[in-house]
């Protein structure tokens, strides 16, 4: 990620390289993806940060999700979170060990009104009648205010609330887990000669309380989709 500028209480990166480079912009305040289409609010962080601290946010938004480089589908995406700093601690990552934050943010969502243009996903079905998926996820985050970032990202979904038991260790380690650090940090020539990971995965196993195989149903697409959580 390349911080480009900021204006307005918006800061705005470049991210990635190629077929998967693309812009993003979100709230300064909050650390929060912009989305024309919200209503409601979504927090994912409330400064000051200390421990203890609990926030809560309810928030609905149409999502665009991806397959390939090409077909893209939209669907409705409502949540209600809870948010609580449980601790600090010093983390190593890729990028060195930082003083952090622990946040923790719990999550139950609701995914539906799947529909798309893509001629490629004309066969795609519901299977039920309101066509929607009802899930919970669980996210940690460990906010370093040296760097002014989360430095460790750890998140799960699934179809069963126990995903809101994991510990911040156990959601690391989880195989069903996808899991983001920061491997470099700086000017151009510092994050050139970035760091290999070392806790970064993507998830290996399919989230618990979803269907296993793949099928050509909306609710399957949505199921699989990580709603930027």
């Amino acid at each position: 990620m390349t911080l480009k500028g900021s204006s307005a209480g918006v800061a705005s990166y470049d991210m990635g390289v190629g077929h998967g480079a693309s812009v993003i912009e979100e709230q300064s305040d909050t650390y929060t993806p912009t989305n024309g289409t919200r209503q409601g609010s979504r927090k994912l962080i409330v400064f000051p940060i200390v421990k203890d601290k609990t926030w809560s946010d309810e928030f609905s938004e149409v999502l665009t999700a991806r397959l390939g480089h090409d077909i893209q589908w939209q669907y409705s995406y409502q949540a209600r979170s809870l948010s609580h700093v449980i601790g600090s601690e010093r983390r190593r990552v890729g990028a060195g060990t930082f003083d952090t934050f622990i946040i923790e943010r719990k999550t139950a969502w609701t995914k539906r009104s799947p529909h798309s243009d893509s001629s490629e996903l004309r066969e795609q079905h519901c299977d039920t009648d309101d066509c929607s998926v009802d899930g919970y996820s669980k996210e940690v985050l460990w906010y370093a205010p040296s760097v002014g970032r989360g430095v460790l990202r750890a998140y799960a979904q699934s179809g069963d609330k126990s995903v809101w038991d994991y510990s911040p260790d156990d959601l690391i380690r989880n195989a069903s887990s996808l899991v983001t650090e920061l491997v470099g940090y700086g000017n151009d020539a510092a994050c050139a000669t970035a760091q290999p990971p070392l806790l970064g995965s993507i998830p290996m196993a399919p989230w618990y309380g979803f269907p296993l195989l793949m099928n050509d149903t909306w609710e399957f697409l949505m199921q699989r989709d990580i709603a930027r959580e």
